[in-house]
């Protein structure tokens, strides 16, 4: 796990320190409305909060997946699609479409997808590892963790 944890902060690390620098007011107002417009919203009860919208494929898996862990019953593969699924469109919203917005060189701009991938095997290999192991009762409380930050919102 220590290995995973690790991986994960290496490549966060190095993506930051590639992609923060030094720019102008003009030069970083794309990563800004990215960030007001598509990387925030207001939910149900009037709180701003970070996430995106999923597409319904995606919800449906997620929800799906969730449901599937109950007290009374725990369908584990579907929790861990769940779980993968949400981890891929995270990474895909806020490193590489958040990246698009950045003025970056070729070299810094390559560096982006080689970092996703660092994070993406880390938390593949924390999914098979971990989670094949957990106790139902374990299950039950990594999914309620998450479900408050699942939000369906109505358009």
């Amino acid at each position: 796990m220590r290995k995973i944890v690790g991986t994960v902060e290496k490549a966060t690390d190095t993506l930051l320190n590639i992609l923060l620098g030094k720019e102008n007011n003009e030069e970083v107002m794309p990563s800004f409305h990215f960030l007001r417009d598509r990387a925030t919203f207001i939910d149900n009860e009037g709180v701003k909060r970070v996430g995106f919208k999923l597409s319904d494929a995606d919800a449906q898996t997620i929800e799906k997946g969730f449901a599937a862990i109950t007290p009374e019953q725990v369908d584990m593969k579907a929790f861990k699609t769940a779980l993968e699924t949400m981890n891929e469109e995270t990474l895909t919203h806020f490193i590489s479409r958040y990246a698009e917005t950045l003025k970056l060189g070729m070299i810094k701009r390559k560096a982006v997808p080689v970092a996703k991938a660092a994070i993406d095997k880390g938390m593949s290999m924390a999914l098979n590892k971990l989670l094949p192991d957990l106790p139902d009762r374990s299950l039950n409380r990594l999914a309620n963790y998450y479900r408050p930050f699942i939000v369906e919102k109505p358009e």
